[in-house]
């Protein structure tokens, strides 16, 4: 069901009192959900928005029917003079976006505007089509419109758009030389590295400026997804006293007493993984803007000899030094206490240490020591040993592998650096792959979709997949006018995987760079599967729902131990990206040919938010427990059914022949039912499930076809019954389907669904393929030929 349940928790506060300020009681533990765990989290996602666009009730209707309002700030000092507009005590929770980005840019603002309710929210443009796109963010960014009678009063949010593009800076043309569009805007593409890493540089310059400004910014990359408000974390024990916090690359949690080397072989410590910048807390401190400044030397220093470094390779270049000198703070230490260094904390280099105490003010700056000496083992003893709390570090501070200390030779002066934990800011494994936080049952507060093998293409299927994409609307899920179904129709899967290919058993005793045979053959599998429904939705006209994909081994980029990658458990379910190429499937016979396997439930979230009736109190959560009421809502999205329109069953009889390998040991493994209880998957919403099962063997609308039909035979006994809006595919096991009827128009569709099939990775010689068996050879598993 995901972690998408798109709520703050009142848990998640419990370390704070009613103003917001730290209660430094040890018998708190904030970020940790005490009640109901994973099946909590479940329950509540259901009842949350699959889009992520204001629901019924939460937008305030005006004649102009403004969502959100949008200012525009150039990046100069005499807007600088005025902290660019935020208030002293904001916190600015931003990204950088180009014009190729701008659906995700879209999911971005959605989520930080109306799921994790940001309070100060901006757009750093860096060409002039994406400011022209914030500074209309009411119509470029949000096409929806809650219904007029089902608005409330609620407050507009804003964003601010700044203005970064060229003019704002005077070697902007330098910089654009090296571009392959010479003198052209700057594009984020990153599979050009030399324009990536020009951007690195307009980043750095542009956080340099707020910081100078005297404006603490949260920073995050535009494939973030933002679930709850972490502004009360930050200031939390000594996450506080961090002059920079950074998310992390690492695969694991950050329980303290992991062994050094789990049972895989795998060295679980995040200081074996990168700093990854995509989650970056900046405060503008004297230390923080020396930072950035060494970090923008930095690439500038290796900008034309070496495109291999981006801009977060050089910002953990700066953390580690040339020798890796970073320190970490051992658990139970706290910083180093330094009158001066912590008066001194929100004092920036802007004006003099008087006219900046002012604006420092608003934070807290007690001198009880004892109260900041309590270690956080023990101010957050359950957070702790959940892993919920941040690793700490002093950085090096010595740039460009000068010896001598830039800030001093004290390391008090060095700069604070804070790791945050994976299990509150997720990265893409341990979030769609390892699933963390839904086994702990902690919803993140971001969700960074990293560690993925299709681009742009596979980073939308994920947050698709997970109920994070608030870009689709009313033509995606097939609605049309008042709620009422469009001519899309959908076909859906079911199918049983024999037990011996999804027990897990053996693909994890594949040693270190070799084949795990079960799994390809798992794959294989399923991608038989996957080649059946888009060949019967062509024969159709339909759109394949994709079936959800179990995997008993993960995917990486190198070799893997056991088939293990950081805490990924098995049989897990396996993002698209693991088995196919999203960028080909999209593509796939012009487009639109797929939906991902939580279509229903997302599309069930979407018409309830657009056409389902909620009531006053569902809106403003009158009960004051911090979560929508779902009964009313619920009702009524069921009631309305969601304009699907009929639907129909066309099951494959089971073949003549004996007992198969289907039958032999043990009950198989059946898509999508016993995917229930594997974590990430989202089953059918229930109105769904209802309709499907209220077509009985005996209805008019519940077909057979004989083993072995081609498409001809199946179109034919559907005869124009194939009306339905959703059709089920039953029992559709190998040899099935028997694919077009003839051999050209089977090895041409082979020919197009080769393409969109990924390899896995990796073994010690290279890649394996699981390709589609080609229609009229028989499907065998349990005998994969070993490649040499």
């Amino acid at each position: 069901a995901g972690l998408a349940s798109r709520v703050p928790t009142p848990e998640a506060s419990d370390a704070f009192d009613a103003d917001g300020a730290v209660v430094s009681s040890p018998t708190t533990d904030e970020a940790v959900e005490r009640a109901g765990g994973a099946a909590r989290v479940r329950a509540r996602a259901a009842s949350g928005s699959s889009s992520a666009f204001p629901r019924n009730g939460e937008a305030r209707a005006t004649e102009r029917h403004e969502l959100i309002r949008s200012r525009v700030v150039r990046l100069d000092e005499k807007s600088a003079s005025s902290r660019y507009g935020f208030r002293d005590d904001s916190l600015v929770a931003a990204t950088f976006a180009t014009a190729e980005v701008v659906d995700m840019l879209r999911n971005w603002v959605a989520h930080a505007l109306f799921v994790a309710r940001l309070p100060v929210v901006a757009i750093v443009a860096l060409d002039e089509a994406t400011l022209e796109t914030c500074a209309n963010a009411n119509t470029a960014l949000f096409s929806e419109r809650p219904r007029a009678e089902n608005n409330f009063d609620a407050p507009i949010p804003e964003i601010t758009c700044l203005d970064a593009t060229r003019g704002f800076f005077q070697d902007a043309d330098a910089l654009s030389d090296l571009s392959s569009l010479k003198n052209g805007p700057l594009i984020g593409h990153r599979e050009n590295k030399a324009v990536f890493n020009q951007i690195g540089i307009v980043k750095t310059r542009v956080l340099s400026a707020l910081l100078h400004a005297n404006v603490t910014t949260l920073m995050s990359d535009v494939d973030v997804v933002w679930l709850r408000d972490p502004t009360n974390y930050f200031a939390s024990g000594e996450l506080r006293r961090a002059h920079v916090a950074v998310s992390s690359d690492c695969v694991f949690g950050f329980e303290p007493n992991r062994p050094p080397t789990d049972a895989f072989g795998q060295k679980p410590s995040p200081n074996n993984a990168e700093f990854n910048t995509g989650v970056l807390l900046l405060r503008p401190t004297r230390e923080t803007i020396s930072f950035v400044e060494r970090w923008t030397a930095s690439q500038l220093a290796t900008l034309l000899t070496n495109h291999e470094m981006n801009d977060q390779s050089h910002f953990n270049a700066v953390v580690n030094g040339a020798n890796a000198r970073r320190v970490e703070i051992n658990a139970g230490d706290v910083f180093a206490w330094d009158d001066d260094v912590d008066e001194a904390l929100l004092a920036t280099i802007v004006g003099s240490d008087e006219a900046s105490s002012s604006a420092s003010s608003s934070l807290d700056t007690s001198r009880d020591k004892n109260a900041r000496a309590v270690p956080e083992s023990e101010l957050f003893p359950e957070a702790h040993e959940r892993g919920l709390r941040p690793r700490y570090y002093l950085a090096a501070d010595y740039p460009n592998g000068e010896e001598e200390n830039a800030l001093g030779d004290g390391s008090e002066k060095r700069t604070r650096v804070a790791l945050l934990p994976t299990g509150l800011f997720s990265n893409g494994h341990t979030f769609f792959v390892s699933r963390l936080a839904e086994r702990s049952g902690v919803t993140p507060f971001a969700v960074h979709n990293t560690y993925q093998y299709s681009g742009t293409a596979g980073k939308i299927a994920r947050f698709r997949e997970n109920g994070l994409w608030a870009v689709d609307d009313a033509s995606y899920y097939g609605v049309g006018d008042k709620g009422h179904a469009t001519d899309r129709k959908f076909l859906l899967l079911k199918y049983d995987v024999p037990r011996f290919l999804a027990d897990p058993a053996n693909a994890a005793a594949t040693p270190k760079g070799g084949t795990p045979h079960a799994h390809i053959e798992l794959m294989t599998y399923q991608v038989n599967r996957v080649r059946d429904g888009l060949a019967l939705a062509e024969a159709l006209n339909r759109t394949l729902v994709m079936p959800p994909l179990l995997s008993t081994c993960d995917r990486w980029f190198n070799l893997l131990p056991n088939c293990t990658q950081g805490d990924a458990t098995f049989p897990m379910l396996a993002p698209v990206d693991h088995a196919f190429l999203v960028f080909a499937l999209d593509a796939f016979e012009g487009g639109g040919k797929y939906v991902e396997h939580a279509f229903f439930a997302n599309r069930a979230r979407f018409v309830a938010r657009s056409y389902g009736r909620e009531t006053k109190k569902e809106a403003h959560d009158e009960d004051g427990d911090d979560e929508e009421d779902e009964t009313e809502t619920e009702t009524e999205t069921e009631t309305k059914a969601f304009g699907l329109g009929p639907v129909a069953r066309l099951e494959f009889r089971a073949p003549s022949f004996a007992e198969d390998a289907f039958e032999k040991e043990k009950a198989p493994f059946r898509v999508p039912e016993d995917f229930k209880s594997v974590p990430g998957y989202e089953p059918l919403d229930k109105a769904t499930e209802r309709a499907i099962n209220t077509v009985k063997r005996g209805s008019p609308r519940h077909f057979f076809v004989e083993f072995g039909s081609v498409a001809a035979e199946v179109v034919a006994a559907l005869g124009g019954r194939n009306d339905a809006r959703l059709l089920v595919a039953e029992q559709l096991r190998p040899g099935a389907f028997g694919g077009f009827g003839n051999a050209e128009a089977d090895a041409a569709f082979r020919a197009k669904m080769t393409p969109l099939v990924h390899e896995w990775c990796c073994r010690k010689n290279g890649t394996v393929p699981h390709l589609p068996t080609p229609y009229g050879e028989e499907e065998r598993y349990g005998e994969y030929e070993r490649i040499r």
